[in-house]
């Protein structure tokens, strides 16, 4: 059982996790828009904080916009940072905290390079940082959560599960890395998808992650077992088989729609949208596949002395 369980920090934490998954849609759509290079300096807008008129223009809007959201989702990381050093009296809470507000900092100096660069490898750098960070919040925001609890208190080993739930959150991010590499050599305009060997890949590590997730979904029904730690397993599995199958159909869409676009017009709504959702979804899908796989090693997790105090309940 946990030591502690806060109110206020739980809070902050989905806040912040929704906030981060937010701000992924907004960076997908300045990459699916090619609007990335539409503010030319950083840290400032044109010189200025906040531009007038920055909604006047749709590429400017975006690339703004995606800045104003990543600021307030700076300052929600930090705040939840700093709830937990000052309330979580879990060390290894505290560090997930830290990780996550040194994470969020290391994402805006890599945004800015990438900016100041004109380097693609930054941008899908950056964009995979990013996709880690969320990934980070999600977890922050299942630790402070009151049903850590049930994990805790949970014996079963499920090694298969583990197993695979883990070489599914490898393939999920291997297949990530892949496809921002697709989206940033696409939006240069360096190649049609069809041309390049990358895409190909990406369609092969898509077939792997489709089975390793309905062997995971499998291993986590194979347990024969109830309660609210088999729940807290399963869910997640199946979440990650559904939002595979919707990945699947977002992906054939945006083939379409991206491979028949030319570098000299500007991205219509649908044009834009699509691969963003394709990103979205694939974001989803991380998250969900390390939360499942860190659910499965939690009782790991717990500290000695938290297994023989009692819950208490900060408001």
């Amino acid at each position: 059982m946990p030591d502690y369980y806060d109110r206020l920090l739980h809070r902050a934490a989905v806040l912040t996790a929704g906030l981060t998954f937010l701000l992924i849609i907004a960076g997908g759509l300045v990459t699916s828009r090619d609007a990335g290079l539409a503010v030319p300096d950083w840290p400032l807008s044109f010189g200025s904080i906040n531009p007038p008129h920055w909604y006047a223009i749709e590429n400017v809007r975006t690339e703004h916009g995606h800045r104003l959201i990543a600021g307030i989702v700076t300052l929600a990381t930090l705040t939840t940072a700093i709830i937990a050093k000052r309330r979580d009296p879990r060390r290894w809470a505290r560090r997930l905290a830290a990780a996550a507000a040194g994470a969020v900092l290391l994402q805006a100096l890599l945004g800015g390079i990438r900016v100041l660069s004109l380097d693609i490898d930054f941008a899908i750098v950056h964009g995979a940082v990013g996709q880690a960070f969320f990934c980070l919040t999600v977890l922050l925001a299942a630790a402070t959560s009151p049903v850590w609890a049930d994990l805790q208190q949970d014996n079963g080993r499920r090694p298969h599960l583990r197993r695979w739930a883990t070489l599914l959150a490898v393939a999920v991010f291997g297949q990530l890395l892949v496809g921002l590499s697709i989206r940033h050599i696409v939006s240069a305009g360096q190649q049609s998808l069809l041309a390049a060997p990358i895409f190909y890949t990406h369609i092969g590590l898509g077939l792997a992650v489709a089975l390793l997730a309905v062997l995971t979904l499998l291993a986590a029904n194979a347990e024969g077992t109830s309660g609210a730690a088999a729940r807290l397993l399963r869910r997640p599995a199946s979440a990650v088989t559904g939002l595979v199958v919707v990945q699947i159909g977002l992906g054939f869409a945006t083939f379409i729609i991206t491979d028949a676009m030319t570098p000299d017009r500007q991205a219509t709504m649908l044009e834009g949208w699509l691969p963003t959702l394709h990103v979205a979804v694939g974001a989803a899908i991380l998250a969900t596949s390390v939360l499942l796989s860190v659910r499965c090693f939690v009782g790991g997790l717990a500290e000695p002395a938290a297994l023989a105090n009692p819950v208490v309940t900060a408001r």
